[in-house]
């Protein structure tokens, strides 16, 4: 899943989610979350050892934010909580305020 604008898809054999979200206060992803959610269950569900790749320019605010979307939603994290698993894994993540209200 690519949540940034102008990032292009490499490789024929991987399926992508392409969205144009730009890193600024006015852009609402709220809208965005159930397809983003929808994209990684059904990636997770179709594969024996399913990866899922998030990324945005900096991987820090917008691929950030999707991925704390859907651990909110589907593992019943707080966001707290959330945040804290992500910060372990990439300590890069620095969702912007914007992007979690």
């Amino acid at each position: 899943m690519i949540p940034a604008e102008h990032l292009e898809q490499k490789f024929e054999d991987i399926q992508y989610l392409q969205m144009d979200v730009k890193n600024d206060p006015s852009q609402e992803i709220l809208s965005l979350f159930d397809g983003v959610i929808k994209f990684i269950k059904a990636a997770n569900e179709d594969e024996d050892e399913p990866n899922v790749l998030i990324h945005c320019v900096s991987g820090a605010s917008r691929s950030a934010a999707f991925v704390l979307a859907f651990l909110i939603s589907e593992k019943g994290m707080t966001v707290d909580d959330a945040l804290i698993f992500c910060k372990e894994r990439r300590q890069e993540v620095n969702p912007k305020p914007y992007f979690l209200t």
